[in-house]
């Protein structure tokens, strides 16, 4: 029998401030002070408690996440838009890796020049002349210089969107290597850790047995990782599909079949290769996981104790100890360490497919990064002026409210036609079970409190509080204890790339119309900053918004 879930139903948020983010719960808190103030201050006067109610009204009304506005505030909105301009008038929606590297040899010459001045000082000697004091410096340069001085010299010279980070290579209890992130774009640095898997080989096989790695990966791999002991605190799944590549095939025919097979039967293989190009596909799958629960962190530093990169080192043994746990689950085939060779090529493959091969491997942290311009369009960012991604977001209330099977996504990943390059990624804010089923009990008493209110007073709605009392009563039978499962948070997002403005909504319609086959009604293109965007489609484990 086929299994199926529930990811939708999520139509609207519970209670007063339901549904609203941290920052929109934070200025209706905001909102709410400055009225009870302005209250207080006006002794209760007729006037004084008008303002009050005129500013705590305002403040529920902008940050209630409206259904016209697909389920954004205003305030969101507005923040969004103001940030936009400010990027475009400050040039940070276009990042050039050639300034970025003229800006840190500066900054690097300047930091010796400063070494040198220091020194003639000592030594009562001229101080030597500063370099490149007559050089222009235009706004974008000195822009780069300052994004230089802010950063570690460890860290990438990178755009806006992938922050702070520095990349160790550090051994694998199997002796193979892999490439540990330190992203330091918060006040807490998180890790992160890629693997490439394989996944289970299909075909005609019976509906339980296909469906056992999807199993194993929730009960399985995911409960394992949401434990409150546990260092990993998201899990990232991420694929890549590119239209299949025939070159190979074609060359092989060029050298090795016969030279008197007849015209007609070579163009009916030509046009079998074209038709195979259009409708085939190549897939690599990936695992991120992310590290920065800081309690699990400290005991993994103790493990190594003496090592420079003693924390780097027990990150690496404890997500291959998590990997082989899922591997001998069921949760997939196999699995490789990413190192940071690989770990490069992807990344540049993910930012200009047409430049990078997957797999590239004279890709270096000075070139990993290509000319990203978020100004040219609103609907993508534009890699070396050839490469147009477009980003997407499927929102909690994007999938239907109805169950959906769980191999739903597989048709969203492997069956869009023609074939268009193009990314899945899904992200899990992993929870403990007993947090989990708290929140499930609570909104289900919500839920079933609405409904008998409403049968009291015989009220007829639309539907919608049916759909959310039978998203909460599923979600509550799954984590039921013992169940073997955990809670998560989850993202999913969506990436497209193409060689011309022009094709940007025709794929667009494409993929909607395969979401929908799939069971997601609702595709929020982040357009406006699609340069930001690009993170939530890259291995960094990042995108819960």
């Amino acid at each position: 029998m086929a299994r199926s879930v529930a990811l939708g139903g999520e139509l609207k948020g519970r209670g007063l401030i339901g549904g609203r983010s941290k920052p929109e719960t934070w200025f209706l808190i905001g909102a709410g002070l400055i009225a009870a103030a302005v209250l207080l201050t006006g002794m209760s006067s007729l006037w004084s408690l008008v303002f009050a109610a005129a500013i705590a009204g305002a403040g529920l009304l902008l940050s209630w996440p409206a259904p016209l506005l697909g389920g954004r505030s205003v305030i969101a909105l507005l923040t969004e838009a103001i940030y936009t301009r400010v990027r475009a008038r400050q040039g940070t929606n276009v990042f050039d890796p050639q300034t970025e590297a003229e800006a840190a040899a500066r900054v690097a010459a300047n930091r010796e020049h400063a070494k040198a001045v220091l020194a003639a000082r000592k030594a009562k000697q001229p101080a030597p002349a500063a370099p490149g004091a007559s050089q222009e410096r235009p706004a974008q340069l000195v822009a780069a210089m300052k994004r230089a001085k802010e950063r570690s010299s460890q860290a990438l010279a990178a755009p806006l969107f992938f922050g702070k980070v520095q990349i160790r290579q550090v051994p694998c209890p199997d002796g193979s290597m892999i490439a540990v992130a330190r992203h330091a774009n918060t006040a807490d640095a998180y890790y992160s850790v890629v693997f490439e898997v394989q996944g289970k080989s299909l075909g005609a096989v019976e509906s339980d047995v296909a469906e056992v790695p999807f199993l194993s990966w929730g009960a399985g791999f995911l409960a394992q990782a949401a434990r409150r002991t546990h260092p990993v605190s998201h899990v990232q799944s991420f694929t890549r599909s590119v239209p299949a590549d025939m070159v190979d095939h074609v060359m092989w025919l060029k050298d090795f079949v016969d030279g008197h097979v007849s015209e007609e039967v070579l163009r009916s293989y030509q046009q079998l290769t074209t038709d195979a190009r259009r409708v085939g596909e190549q897939h690599r799958s990936y695992v991120v996981l992310r590290f920065d629960r800081s309690e699990a962190l400290s005991r993994l530093d103790r493990r190594f104790a003496g090592y420079e990169d003693a924390r780097e080192r027990g990150i690496a043994q404890e997500a291959h100890t998590l990997m082989a746990k899922g591997r001998m689950g069921g949760s997939f085939e196999d699995f490789r360490p990413v190192d940071g060779t690989m770990l490069m090529g992807l990344l540049a493959h993910l930012q200009n497919p047409y430049r990078f091969d997957v797999d590239a491997v004279a890709v270096t942290p000075e070139t990993v990064f290509s000319h990203l311009d978020g100004s040219i369009t609103r609907e993508a960012v534009v890699a070396d002026g050839r490469a147009y991604t477009r980003t997407g977001y499927i929102p909690r209330n994007g999938f239907a409210g109805d169950e959906i099977s769980v191999r739903t996504m597989n048709q969203f990943v492997s069956t869009i036609q023609p074939a268009v390059v193009h990314s899945v990624s899904w992200i899990n804010k992993l929870e403990d079970a007993a947090i989990s089923r708290g929140k499930a009990r609570r909104r289900r008493a919500t839920s079933v409190a609405r409904k008998r209110e409403r049968d009291k007073r015989g009220q007829v709605g639309d539907g919608t509080e049916e759909v959310l009392l039978g998203a909460d009563t599923q979600r509550a039978m799954d984590l039921k204890p013992n169940s073997g499962h955990h809670g998560a948070e989850w993202a999913a997002y969506i990436s497209f790339t193409v060689a011309s403005e022009e094709e940007l909504y025709q794929v667009s319609s494409q993929i909607e119309a395969q979401a929908f086959d799939a069971g997601i009604e609702r595709i929020e293109w982040l357009d406006g900053k699609q340069d930001l965007a690009l993170a939530a489609v890259m291995p960094l484990g990042r995108g819960i918004r």
